[in-house]
This record gives structure tokens, C-alpha cells and sequence, in this order.
């Protein structure tokens, strides 16, 4: 959000915070409103830019904040861990000192992805209990799929806040069995139990930050491979318990669903990992879409995100990982000890699409067309959330014949740019010349300066700029070395 120099002015003049400049507006209709209609209020949200209260400012009475914490993690309430500065720190409570008439907008599940599985089964209610406490909060939402039937354990989450909202004092995890147990039978509600709270306890124990955008071609490190086989086997115990009853039996394949996506999904790196771990978990790819096939027939669903056509189709995503092999580490990693570095599939690259290319490191890279809209992303909030890093991508190009190869044709660049006068050394993008790419080999492309873990939505993209001279871009890997 770029302000025009008079709100600019006025925010710096009210904490620094473009808030400043938004009450400012709604406090003035607001009053415009009053006295033509004294009992209507006025809604306004506390969201991204506006998220943080000014200060030296007042809130009409006839205002209402929607307080919008987008970028906070799902996993903890609002007032707990890495989310501390959500709650008691400078925003919600800074809010609480200006008004009384404040509404919690709250996010539970994952957009574009029924199969996400949040660690959040006890963290929105445990924010709910809290928020119950305070007398300027006057109301609670979650927001859920509005598009995605079935998301998953969507039913819980509503069941479990509508309990707390009639009495914030009950106890959480006794509701969450209770729900189990009348929701998936009396034999499986326990073991289903049991595995959403292992999901919650490794997202909690993480200091992975689960926000509403992630999706599971992400490796979340609360789901790592002993997770996920352990979840695999409890499910088959519930499933064997519940199958007396069509009902209980049909939930428990809802949450099969999303288990065995993440199998799929993640296939080689469970194998790598519990291979090197000493327990080689051996993965029959098939029989799993077989299955997921089966599933998804009988439950009636087709994708694994609201949008259509391409990889949104379950089947050609699944096709599509069936290519994948383990990835050879790059030669930049060599010698980097595991604790140093991140490694990116191209999964969490593509915003676009994706493709076999026998020459990336796993057979799969991100694609896009020579003049795209920054269709390959590496996100700032799935960097580690400590030290400083230095980020590479594994990039190549199929250029079209005669190009002229000095031509500055790529672009590496950040969005939203970078405050380049407070930070020395850093550019807002930077060209390269087709001639780097003219071999046709993936080639290394370092992403300038050094980057820390943010929560701004701030993200580094890669482009062309000429359809004329770049048939197609392929991305394989991006990775991050602590510096």
C-alpha cells in the first residue's frame, strides 16, 4: 500500500501506521452518519496496513473494528507464541484502549486447498475463550470455505466454536472428544481424536508460521514423514471401527482424503527422509490415487481447490507427482550443514502451472510463458523464521530462435519493493541477459542482498519480459543458506 504524501504525512503524525489516516475518513463519516441516522453504525477493519491503532486519535462510537489478523498463524490463539504481538501486544489490545466495539475476524482454513491440514483444531477456540474475557470485544468469526465443500474438518470447527460461544468456560479438549466420538462413532471418535491432537501438538512445538495461504504442495514441518505414516495407520483403525455405520464410515473417508493427499503430494520426501532416518517407509503411489480415485467418486468431489481446469484437477495433479523422483542437491549445498539451509520444490514456487522436465532435479519444475505476471514466487513468510539468508533459484529458458542474447530479457525482482533508502545494498529488481540462459541448462540466479523471514506478504518473483524472445521459463528449485 503506497499513500498519497498527505496521508503519509498523517500517519507519521499518529504512530507511523496508515491506520491513522483510515479512521480518520471513517470517523468523519461516521459523524456525517449520526445525524442523519443516530442508532446506524459505522464498520471498519483493522486489516494488513491498517492493522496496527494509531496513536493521539479517538474511535467514533458508532464504529465498529474488524480486527483481521490475516498473517497470523492458525496454529496458537491470538494470544500465545510467535502470535503474542497479535493479541497482547501493540495491535489488538492497542485497539482495546481506543474502543469498545471490536469484532474478531478469524481465519480457519486454508485458501485454495480442501486438503490442508491446519494444526488449528484448538487454537481459534482457545482465542474465542480469551476474547470472551474482554468487554470491548463484542463479537467472533471464522472464516471458512466459502467454495470448497467438505474442507476439511470444517464441521469440527464450527461445532466446537458455537459450544464456546454459549460457554467460553468449557474445557476444549473435552468438546473436541465429544465431537469426535458423536461425529466418526464411539470406537474411531477416540483415535481420531488422537490424531488431531498430535497434528496440534507438532504445529504448536513448530515454529512454522500456518497461515491462510499456505497449501499442502508446501512441506510443512508439522507434517513430516512420522506424522504422516503414524496418521496413515490410526486412520485404518478408525476406518475398521467405524465401518458398521455408513454415516461414521463416510467421515472418517473425509479425513482419509486429506491424509492420503498429503502422501501423495509428498511421496519422495517421506521416502528420502525415513530412509535416512533408518525406517524406510515404502509408498505405493498407485494404490493411493486408486483410492483417492475411489473416494473422491463417491464423495462427488474433483479438485483440491475452488479453481478448475490444469493441476486444480485431482487427477492431473496426482499424474503429475507420480513423475517426481528424489532430487539431487544442488552443488550449492554440498557442503552446508542441514540446519543452514532450506530447500524449495518447484510445488511451492508455481502460482501457475507445473510440467515434467527431464532436465530439473526431480523431473517437475514451475513453468511459465516468456511474459507472464510473476507466475514463480518464493514467498518471505516461508523463509526460516530466524538469522538472514541468501536465496538461489535453479532457473532455464527455452528461448526462441535469433533472440538477441544481450537483450536484459529476465527480471528478479520484490513485491511490494523494497524501502531502498533504509536498506543499504539492496536494489528493487534486477535485469539479466538472455546470453546467462543460452545453453539451455538450468543455471543458478541469486537473488540480490540478503532476506529475512516477513510476514508482510512480501514476496521475490521471477519474470520475463518478452513473449518475442522466451517461449517458456522453467523453474526447479529455490533454496535459502543462512548467511
Amino acid at each position: 500500500m503506497t499513500p498519497d504524501p498527505a496521508s503519509a504525512a498523517f500517519a507519521a503524525q499518529h504512530g507511523d501506521t496508515l491506520a491513522a489516516p483510515v479512521l480518520h475518513l471513517i470517523n468523519e463519516t461516521a459523524r456525517g452518519l449520526k445525524a442523519q441516522v443516530p442508532t446506524a453504525r459505522l464498520e471498519t477493519q483493522a486489516y494488513l496496513f491498517s492493522q496496527r491503532p494509531p496513536t493521539g486519535m479517538a474511535v467514533e462510537d458508532n464504529v465498529v473494528i474488524t480486527y483481521a489478523p490475516i498473517l497470523a498463524t492458525m496454529a496458537r490463539s491470538l494470544w500465545s507464541g510467535m502470535n503474542a504481538n497479535f493479541g497482547e501486544g501493540t495491535q489488538l489490545d492497542g485497539w482495546r484502549e481506543l474502543t469498545s466495539e471490536i469484532l474478531i475476524w478469524d481465519y480457519g482454513y486454508a485458501f485454495n486447498d480442501m486438503f490442508f491440514l491446519c494444526a488449528d483444531y484448538w487454537s481459534h477456540a482457545e482465542t474465542l475463550q480469551r476474547a470472551a474475557q474482554s468487554d470491548a470485544i463484542k463479537g467472533y468469526q471464522l472464516e471458512s470455505s466459502w467454495a470448497l465443500a467438505g474442507n476439511e474438518n470444517a464441521a469440527l470447527k464450527g461445532w466446537l466454536l458455537g459450544k464456546i460461544m454459549w460457554d467460553p468456560a468449557q474445557d476444549v479438549d473435552d468438546l473436541i472428544l465429544q465431537h469426535c466420538k458423536g461425529y466418526y462413532g464411539a470406537g474411531a471418535g477416540p483415535i481420531i481424536h488422537q490424531l488431531l491432537r498430535r497434528v496440534a501438538d507438532d504445529g504448536e512445538a513448530s515454529s512454522y508460521r500456518m497461515g491462510c495461504v499456505t497449501s499442502s504442495t508446501l512441506m510443512t514441518p508439522y507434517l513430516d514423514w512420522r506424522t504422516v505414516r503414524d496418521a496413515q495407520a490410526l486412520l485404518g483403525e478408525a476406518a475398521a471401527l467405524a465401518a458398521g455405520d455408513p454415516t461414521h464410515a463416510a467421515h472418517v473417508t473425509e479425513l482419509q482424503m486429506a491424509i492420503d493427499h498429503w502422501t501423495i503430494i509428498h511421496r519422495v520426501t517421506y521416502q528420502t527422509e525415513s530412509a535416512t532416518a533408518g525406517e524406510p517407509w515404502s509408498i505405493d503411489h498407485g494404490s493411493l490415487v486408486d483410492r483417492q480415485v475411489a473416494n473422491w467418486n463417491a464423495t462427488g468431489r474433483q479438485s483440491w481447490r475452488y479453481r478448475h481446469g490444469g493441476l486444480n484437477t485431482l487427477q492431473a495433479l496426482y499424474d503429475l507427482q507420480g513423475q517426481r523422483v528424489a532430487p539431487a542437491l544442488p552443488p550449492e549445498l554440498a557442503d552446508v550443514a542441514a540446519d543452514d539451509y532450506q530447500l524449495y520444490e518447484d510445488g511451492v514456487l508455481a502460482q501457475g502451472e507445473r510440467a515434467v522436465d527431464a532436465l530439473a532435479s526431480d523431473h517437475l519444475a514451475a513453468i511459465m510463458p516468456g511474459q507472464t505476471s510473476w507466475l514463480v514466487q518464493l514467498k518471505l513468510s516461508n523463509l526460516p523464521s530466524e538469522g538472514r539468508w541468501k536465496v538461489q533459484f535453479r532457473v532455464r529458458m527455452d528461448l526462441v530462435d535469433g533472440a538477441d542474447l544481450d537483450q536484459l530479457h529476465f527480471e528478479l525482482g520484490c513485491y511490494p519493493k523494497l524501502p531502498t533508502d533504509t536498506t543499504p545494498g539492496f536494489s528493487t529488481v534486477e535485469h539479466y541477459p538472455l546470453s546467462d540462459f543460452a545453453s539451455g541448462d538450468y543455471v543458478t540466479v541469486t537473488a540480490f542482498g540478503d532476506w529475512t523471514y516477513e510476514t508482510t506478504g512480501r514476496y521475490i518473483y521471477l519474470t520475463g519480459l518478452s513473449a518475442a524472445t522466451i517461449r517458456r521459463i522453467y523453474v526447479d528449485l529455490a533454496w535459502a543458506i543462512r548467511v
